[in-house]
């Protein structure tokens, strides 16, 4: 408070009577119980300074002290010192403070109600019962007191100063308290929020600073009686209510207040406080004030309830006849609003009786009717024994007291009339009451000096013994104080009433009481009242006494009390606070005198606290100084040293590969060039087109940094280009390291093979050090520290990118069969594209056959294009019509069946009809046919393979005279794994093909050794036969093909728009690629090539390029790796590509990633999103696997990854879908349609081991044997990449069993996932729950007979072909994805959910502590639970797991710590349990 600034007053301090301590001239001996007035504390001569403006000034202000004159001992200026810096933090943080705090609470009890009533109550007692909750409380709490030591390595916040740290811990105080937490406990919680005060990020806009740890530990180490009770907090507010019409539940002494059915659920709202939770200070300070025991009843047992009414009853009595005695001039039986010229004292406790009573009358379990009757008869007792002491008393002698009045040496005038006044009453009255006469003499004016002030102050003792202050504030004009009092209450209640009376009446002494009675009850927060004016207060009414202060004329002292009620009442409210301003001047400075009353003694309350605090964090950091803490910091440079030290062991290695003179590179060079061997294959490598180009080529590429070579399918290009470049580069004396990228592995083991051949090297020497020679691909890396030239995958190349390193070990770069358009090979382009500019030394090479030459040079600033003519010879070319014509095929309808598949839609069957146009535009063009060609070509569905047709041509080439030329070699094109093991065992068993012919499969996922026999020329006499993917299409050259038969068809990964999410499809090629397959037969003679598919469907139908998959793939996968590659922004950097995606697309994979949590809303990588960028799956699925792999129902969840990425296993003939949807119900497994099909595929697995009939069984169960066969080949492939990325450990017994699985190419085995990796694969329970962790926010919840997309809000019905359809118990599910059928959105793949496993593991939640509901993400889902332990055991058990799926994600397959692994003990116990029916 700044010092000086209280105007002087015409009269004294209204204080005084409050401050001093005189004693009464003749002290009463009737009165046993303590003076109701609060007697002076240690504190309190602070208030009192405070009161009167002066001492505060000394207190605070050394400087004034020692200029007044006062000498300070060196102790006492320290002390002055330290309260003004405790008063400057006081003036700068107080009201914030407490503007946030009230803020802080107001919002924790608007959450409770609010989310309350919106929220899904969990059941969580089947999920937790008593004895595994306290198990997992004792792990909590165990935790809990070493999470001091358990953080020491945590990310530490920003240090904040002792200042700051105090005033929050101030703060949170406040909040905490003003909340209902008992203010020991409180303390005890503010201590460890303290000790981890490090670790706290600083409050959002929701929560200050401390509170969600404050509430943590309050759940944790409180009793649960001492915490809110969740489910009765409004129940109790609904009895409270009912039990009392005119008290609300906040009131100072709420009815039923002490009743059992309150107490049992309520103990933790109230601690006897009348005016809600008082600060710190007032705490201390509140036994002494709370003197009269009448008051301290706030728990009074229901037996003891009529016994106390009739106690207080019979108390109020008593004062009553002693108010009734001749000479108190009583006027008004009713005690309450008349108080006795007795004094002051009596009516406050008169007040504070009658309060008591109408307490117990409103509580609910007393009986009115009772206690009336038990009160007339014990009135009628009391009134006889009054009337007999009055008969029996004796009449007192009073002559002493006048005489010495009389014989008193008064000179005042004002004394001798008060002495004369008093010796006519007592003459003309009969009564002698000694009492009433003692404090008519005792009350006389005196004039003091006040110690202090020194200033003069008039003063008179009261009949109660207390001192009573005259002050006279003068004459003014205006508004009367007392109108203005009238007017604002009634501006709250029009109905109010506003009562003033004199309990005063002598002409020198005028003292007033004030009563205001509301129609309604008030929600009022009163200010402290004065010291020197009592206040009571109930919810309808208000009182106000001076009791030590007093006026010489009534109408001050009316306009006192008034203006005293004004400030106690509207000071507080912040729209009513400018009442004051139409007071008079001199009640406007009283208004402010007791304002900077009031906030001196906030001021020193706030001192206490912040001092209190302020101790407790030095207290703090001299500990932390203490135990060496600090010391820490010491240790930072030496950790920084190390990347130093590794970056100058990395310069040095890369001084070591440089150090090779220009000699020793020749060397290497002519030492590999003079080998025989060398020699030798350089006679076949001159018959090449390439090797006239050579020249060229490299002169090319010295003079520019990027190079186009356009070259035709067997010129050469693959394996001559990256030769020349490796030998130019060594014979000049030059280091090199040239990587060459394949978009599969086969072409790159097969070129780097066959380029280690060219240069003379030994079959075996491929990357070793007698090698120059290399491949990577994923999984296998054959290079040493001797190879120049790496064949590797794109994949090998882009991660290789994700170091940052700008690939400085590299110096060449050739880009192979970018004609492709792989989403990696542009993707590529992008980094590549600023990669040049930050290094221009770097060369880049783009091959391809059949590339737009002109499109790419332009998009790389002009890059000279050269073209290289192929060597093929020319190719006859035949559709599906000549092949039947030729083979007389024909269907037999019995046989032949059109499939549908089960999930799809109608709609998709009425697509696949308007093709009947296109039939009838067929039809014409086969006018050359014969008419059986032409009725079959109509019955033909060009969608499928007739594997039957396919082996009876191939039977026509092998044996018809014409075409027996062209057989020699035949190249069968097939979509995949699956067809060319069907047709490979129909070739086995035809009898044509069953002597000495070889047929060789040919796929990524056959072993390497299997596949080399197909690139060897058979022996004579011999034929072959090979069977490949669009791999043989450009990737790789079987040299001797004379034949090809292309099915037309590849598979592909799309991105379905209609079910926003990508499948691998089955589609048609395009032109372009029909024209490399056919140029496959060209390469030795003449060659032949059958397309089974109508020459009108490539001339009209058919695209004549691919379309990159850029613009046909989800884009998750790579907006992950602009994110590990550090590219900037995802939408900006992939806007630079050749065929740059639409925004829309790139802002749906976004999204998608967001939710996924593979990406913060901020746009940042988590550990999840690096670990899904190198999945081959849609991040949905890929999260679905890892989960899957953490959670142990790998099996299960790789399954269903793999099913989701092709399509489902269920299919029927057109007709039977009934028939089909029945058999499929028969599969139904834990309320999923998903684990409905992983049970059917268990089901299949088991036939394909025991060894029975897999053709009957699928034909039996409406399943696709095809179907099935490409899930199996892609769930290895799954499991591939979970090894390779450390998800999947394996021994090397389970790795050789894992190679033999999936290189088999003769007969399909099956790998057994490891048990301790798949221990839940048979719970539903777990891997229904991780489904539904993984596809979040992809949910649905019942709403009324449908459901809601919790994402959206959509309505969405579930698709027919559901095994949920129609069961109305399930509330929660979770979905793949939605498609629009008719005017329905209908869901598809859907799996039952817990609400408790969404409420653990789904979204990001806020654990609201305060209202024990837990928040997903913002209104997606709410979920409330009963009590505080549940809310802890809950949020904590999500957290320590959310934080071993994100060690799992950063260190895949390291094993979890002892505590976490004791976290995954118990969540196994928990969804392990046997959970009865729903």
């Amino acid at each position: 408070m700044a010092p000086g600034k209280k105007k002087k007053k015409p009269a004294s301090n209204p204080a005084r009577g409050f401050a001093t301590t005189s004693i009464a001239s003749k002290p009463k001996v009737e009165i046993a119980e303590p003076d109701p007035v609060p007697a002076p504390t240690e504190s309190q001569g602070n208030a009192e300074s405070n009161e009167k403006g002066i001492p505060e000034n000394s207190a605070l202000n050394p400087e004034a002290s020692i200029a007044s004159g006062n000498i300070l001992s060196a102790e006492d200026f320290e002390k002055q010192l330290e309260e003004s810096e405790l008063q400057i933090l006081v003036e700068k943080h107080a009201q914030k403070s407490k503007r946030d705090a009230l803020r802080q609470k107001t919002r924790l009890e608007t959450d409770r109600r609010v989310l309350r009533g919106q929220a899904d109550n969990l059941i969580t007692r089947r999920w937790l019962p008593p004895e595994l909750m306290e198990e997992i409380l004792d792990l909590v709490q165990t935790e809990g007191r070493f999470a001091g030591q358990a953080n020491e390595n945590a990310h530490a916040a920003k240090q904040v100063s002792e200042e700051e740290l105090t005033v929050r811990l101030w703060t949170l105080q406040q909040a905490l308290v003003g909340s209902g937490f008992r203010e020991d406990k409180v303390i005890l919680a503010l201590r460890y929020v303290l000790d981890i005060s490090d670790k706290i990020i600083s409050g959002n806009k929701d929560s200050i600073w401390g509170m969600e740890e404050s509430l943590d530990w309050l759940a944790r180490e409180c009793p649960r009686d001492c915490l809110p009770d969740y489910e009765n907090w409004q129940r109790r507010g609904a009895m409270v209510s009912k039990s009392q019409t005119e008290t609300p539940m906040d009131s100072p002494l709420p009815s039923g207040y002490s009743t059992p059915q309150a107490e049992s659920d309520t103990r933790h709202l109230g601690h006897g406080t009348t005016r809600g939770p008082l600060p710190y200070p007032e705490r201390q300070r509140s036994p002494a004030k709370r003197i009269v025991p009448i008051d301290d009843d706030s728990d009074i047992d229901p037996d003891d309830l009529l016994s106390v009414y009739l106690d207080c009853k019979s108390k109020l009595f008593e004062m009553e006849r002693q108010r009734s005695k001749p000479g108190t001039n009583a006027s008004n039986p009713r005690p309450k609003q008349t108080p006795s010229k007795s004094g002051t004292g009596q009516d406050l406790t008169r007040a504070k009786l009658d309060r008591k009573i109408k307490k117990i009358q409103d509580d609910v379990l007393f009986d009115q009717y009772i206690a009336n009757q038990r009160w007339e008869a014990q009135r009628i007792l009391l009134e006889r024994d009054a009337a007999h002491r009055r008969a029996v008393e004796a009449t007192p002698d009073v002559s002493d007291e006048l005489a010495a009045l009389a014989d008193s040496d008064v000179d005042d005038e004002v004394s001798k009339e008060a002495a004369r006044m008093g010796a006519e009453l007592l003459e003309g009255n009969d009564s002698d009451d000694e009492s009433a006469l003692a404090d008519l003499f005792a009350s006389l004016p005196v004039n003091e000096v006040d110690p202090v002030t020194g200033k003069s102050i008039t003063v008179v003792n009261g009949s109660n013994g207390v001192k009573v202050t005259i002050r006279d504030f003068g004459k003014w004009t205006g508004v009367s104080p007392t109108r203005v009092l009238e007017e604002a209450c009634r501006a709250r209640d029009s109905s109010a009433k506003i009562q003033m009376l004199l309990i005063s009446d002598s002409s020198y002494s005028n003292r007033h009481s004030l009563k205001i009675s509301w129609s309604k009850v008030q929600d009022l927060q009163p200010s402290a009242p004065p010291t020197s004016v009592d206040y009571s207060s109930t919810t309808k009414s208000q009182t106000f006494i001076m009791t030590s202060i007093s006026a010489p004329e009534p109408k001050q002292s009316e306009a006192f009390i008034a203006t005293t009620a004004l400030f106690l009442l509207f000071s507080s409210s912040g729209k009513e606070d400018k009442v004051f301003l139409r007071l008079p001047a001199v009640w406007r400075d009283l208004w402010t005198e007791f304002a900077e009353t009031k906030k001196g003694k906030a001021d020193e309350a706030d001192r206490n606290v912040i001092r209190r605090f302020r101790d407790m964090v030095r207290e703090r950091r001299d500990r932390e100084l203490e135990d060496g803490v600090l010391i820490q910091g010491a240790f930072k440079n030496r950790n920084g040293a190390r990347p130093l030290e590794n970056g100058e062991e990395s310069g040095t290695d890369k001084a070591n590969k440089s150090t090779l003179s220009p000699e020793a590179y020749q060397k290497i060079w002519i030492d590999k060039s003079s080998t025989p061997n060398f020699q030798m294959m350089l006679q076949s490598r001159m018959q090449l087109p390439m090797w006239h180009f050579k020249d060229e080529v490299l002169d090319t590429i010295e003079k520019h940094q990027v190079v186009i070579i356009c070259g035709e399918t067997g010129c050469g290009k693959s394996t001559q280009v990256p030769s020349f470049i490796l030998e130019h580069q060594l014979s000049q004396g030059k280091a090199c390291k040239i990587y060459c990228t394949e978009p599969r592995r086969i072409s790159a083991i097969s070129l780097a093979r066959r380029v280690s051949e060219e240069l003379g090297e030994r079959k075996n020497d491929l990357g070793t050090p007698r090698s120059l020679i290399g491949y990577a691909i994923r999984l296998e890396s054959n290079t040493s520290k001797e190879t120049r030239l790496v064949y590797a995958t794109t994949g090998i190349v882009m991660r290789m990118l994700e170091g940052s390193n700008d690939l400085r070990d590299i110096t060449h770069i050739v880009l192979d069969e970018v004609h492709e358009r792989t989403i990696d090979s542009d993707f590529l382009l992008i980094v590549l594209r600023k990669l040049m500019a930050r290094r221009p030394d770097l060369k880049v090479v783009l091959m391809s056959a059949t590339v737009d030459a002109e499109r790419f040079s332009k998009y790389l600033d002009g890059a000279p294009v050269l073209s290289v003519p192929g060597r093929t010879f020319p190719v006859e070319v035949r559709y599906l019509e000549d092949a039947v014509e030729l083979t007389g095929f024909n269907i037999d309808n019995g046989l032949h069946e059109k499939f549908q598949d089960l999930d799809d839609d109608d709609t998709e069957a009425a697509d696949a009809d308007l093709s009947d146009a296109a039939k009838a535009e067929n039809t014409k063009a086969l006018k050359g046919f014969s008419a059986k060609t032409r009725n079959t070509i109509a019955q033909i569905d060009e969608y499928r393979i007739e594997f039957e047709l396919v082996t009876q041509l191939l039977a026509k080439i092998a044996t018809d005279s014409r075409l027996e030329m062209y057989s020699q070699a035949i190249l069968v094109f097939l979509p995949g794994i699956g067809e060319i093991r069907q047709l490979n065992d129909m070739l086995v068993g035809h009898p044509v093909f069953s002597s000495n012919w070889f047929v060789y499969p040919l796929h990524s996922t056959i072993a390497s050794e299997d596949q080399e026999a197909a690139f060897l020329v058979p022996p004579p006499g011999t034929r072959k036969i090979v069977l490949a993917t669009n791999i043989a299409e450009t990737g790789i050259t079987i040299p001797d093909v004379t034949c090809v038969v292309d099915t037309g068809k590849h598979r592909e990964m799309r991105f379905d728009e209609r079910r926003q999410l990508s499948r691998l499809l089955e589609t048609f090629i395009s032109k372009a690629n029909a024209k490399q397959r056919r140029g496959r037969a060209g390469r030795v003679q003449e060659g032949l090539c059958f397309h089974l598919f109508t020459k009108y469907r490539h001339d009209e139908l058919m695209p004549d390029q691919q379309t990159p998959e850029l613009l046909r793939l989800s884009l998750q996968d790579l907006a992950i790796r602009v994110k590990i590659c550090k590219l900037g922004g995802i939408e900006e950097t992939l806007s630079q590509a050749l065929d740059p995606p639409s925004a829309k697309n790139i802002r749906r994979a976004v999204d998608a990633l967001i939710d996924v949590r593979a990406l913060t809303p901020g746009e940042d990588l988590t550990p999840l999103g690096i670990q899904l960028a190198r999945l081959p799956l849609d991040v949905f699925l890929g999260k679905l696997v890892l989960l899957g792999s953490i959670f142990k129902c790998l099996d299960a969840a790789v399954t269903i990854a793999a099913v989701l990425s092709s399509k489902s296993p269920f299919s029927a003939p057109f007709g039977a879908r009934a028939q089909a949807d029945t058999i499929r119900l028969a599969f139904r497994r834990g309320d999923s349609d998903l684990l409905t099909v992983y049970n059917a595929y268990l089901a299949w697995r088991r036939v394909c081991v025991t060894g029975g009939s897999e053709y009957q069984f699928c034909k039996k169960n409406f399943l696709s044997q095809q179907t099935l066969s490409s899930i199996e080949e892609l769930k290895g492939q799954l499991v591939l990449c979970l090894v390779d990325s450390g998800f999947l450990p394996l021994t090397e017994a389970e790795s050789i069993s894992l190679n033999r699985s999936r290189y088999s190419s003769r007969r399909r085995q099956f790998f057994d996932i490891p048990q301790r990796a798949n221990v839940n694969s048979d719970n539903d329970v777990i891997t229904s729950s991780v489904i539904a962790w993984s596809f979040y926010p992809k949910l649905l919840v019942r709403d009324g007979k449908g459901f809601r997309n919790v994402a959206n809000n959509q309505s969405i019905s579930l698709h027919p072909s559901s095994v949920n359809k129609g069961h109305h118990e399930l509330k929660w599910l979770s979905f793949y994805h939605i498609m629009q059928a008719k005017q329905f959105y209908n869901a598809h793949e859907t799996t039952a959910a817990e609400e408790f496993a969404i409420a653990l593991l789904c979204g990001d939640v806020r654990c609201d502590m305060y209202s024990g509901v837990f928040i997903i993400d913002g209104n997606r889902a709410r979920f409330a639970v009963s009590d505080w332990k549940t809310m802890l055991v809950i949020k904590t058990l999500r957290s320590r797991l959310r934080d071993i799926m994100t060690r799992s994600f950063k260190t895949p397959g390291k094993a979890l710590t002892s505590q976490q692994q004791k976290w995954m003990d118990v969540w196994q116990k928990i969804f392990s349990q046997e959970f009865k029916e729903k």
